[in-house]
């Protein structure tokens, strides 16, 4: 898993104390959501991180359900996400990617007032969180194209 090593020397590398759990693939969906509540329920873990996708035998929306919302540094709590998708609620986490799509247009000097935007793909990983940060950037339209949406 090269992107979670990536992750842990960019947390050594800033002075962030990183642990990694790593889990069978076999795992079982009761094993795995109290490995992410035993973590998450630890007062020395500011933040927790599970990365997805997970095996197609686990239930995602489960193991997500499991994380304090509080802790969850990828955004991806139906609490999160909820916050981040509804306008006048404060953001708590915002999933990273498409953060730093918005951070990447904005340091090249590109506003998105009025503009017209296509995100392509509606994921919960990327897709649908960009679709909401390109609209309280100001974009006037926001598209989604969705997998069923595109013809090859």
């Amino acid at each position: 898993m090269l992107y979670v090593t990536k992750k842990e020397e960019a947390c050594l590398r800033i002075g962030i104390n990183c642990r990694i759990i790593r889990l069978p693939e076999s795992v079982s969906q009761a094993q795995l959501q109290q490995a992410v509540a035993d973590v998450a329920a630890d007062a020395a873990v500011d933040g927790v991180l599970v990365q997805l996708p997970l095996p197609r035998h686990l239930d995602e929306e489960a193991v997500m359900g499991a994380l304090d919302p509080r802790k969850d540094v990828d955004g991806f709590h139906p609490l999160n996400m909820g916050r981040m998708l509804m306008r006048g609620r404060a953001r708590r986490f915002v999933p990273a990617t498409p953060l730093g799509v918005v951070e990447l247009l904005s340091r090249s000097g590109v506003s998105l007032a009025g503009k017209t935007a296509v995100v392509l793909g509606d994921s919960n990983i990327v897709g649908t969180p960009l679709a909401a940060l390109l609209r309280d950037e100001g974009a006037a339209l926001v598209t989604i194209c969705h997998r069923p949406s595109i013809h090859e």
